[in-house]
This record gives structure tokens, C-alpha cells and sequence, in this order.
């Protein structure tokens, strides 16, 4: 007689079996796995001219630092360097294909970001 192979289980499966055990599966772990199974479709930002993207870069930065627009590039200046959220800005600037120096100025910092 033949059998047919189990289908690998979702990844919400997984997770939901892994914390409560295999016998809790739920309505979630099925909604989960139907929406993965949904193609996803991406949209390329434009490189420089993008004002969403000063506002991004603008409440990802708060109240840690001040940005300035600069001949298509930005300044940013870091008030409070231990606070600034670095990694997110600085990967931010590299998705857009920015060239980025970091400059010591008086007692803050200057990330430099040119297109």
C-alpha cells in the first residue's frame, strides 16, 4: 500500500509545537502557514530622492541626533552617541547605496552621507 509523505510542517507549526507541544496546534499556526504561502512583492525605493526617506531617517534617529539635507546627501549629527541607533542608520544609508564618513566634530560625531 502507498503511502504519501507528510508535507514538512510550517514554520508558526514549528514554533507553536516547540512551546506549548504537538497536540496544541491552533487556528493561528493554519492562518500563519496560508499567509507564508502568499507571494510577497518588494518595491525598489529610488536612491537619493527620496523625501520618506528623510522622514525614516528622521524618527529613527528621535531626539538622539539632527539631520540636515546636503546637496542630496544628509549630515546627521550625534547628540548622544551611547542612545544613537548606529546600526540602523548607518544600514539605512548603505540599502541606498549612500558613501558614509564618520567625522569627530568638537565633542559629538558627524556621519557624512553622500548619493
Amino acid at each position: 500500500m502507498y503511502h504519501k509523505p507528510a508535507l514538512a510542517p510550517s514554520f508558526g507549526t514549528l514554533v507553536l509545537q516547540t512551546l506549548f507541544g504537538s497536540k496544541h496546534e491552533s487556528r493561528t499556526a493554519t492562518r500563519v502557514a496560508q499567509a507564508s504561502d502568499k507571494p510577497t512583492t518588494t518595491v525598489a525605493e529610488p536612491v537619493t530622492e527620496n523625501p520618506d526617506f528623510a522622514d525614516h531617517l528622521t524618527r529613527i534617529v528621535g531626539r538622539t541626533g539632527a539631520i540636515q539635507s546636503a546637496m542630496g546627501g544628509f549630515h546627521i549629527h550625534v547628540n548622544l552617541a551611547a542612545a544613537f541607533p548606529f546600526a540602523l542608520v548607518l544600514s539605512a544609508l548603505l540599502r541606498r547605496n549612500f558613501r558614509i564618513d564618520v567625522v569627530q566634530r568638537g565633542a559629538g560625531l558627524l556621519i557624512e552621507a553622500r548619493p
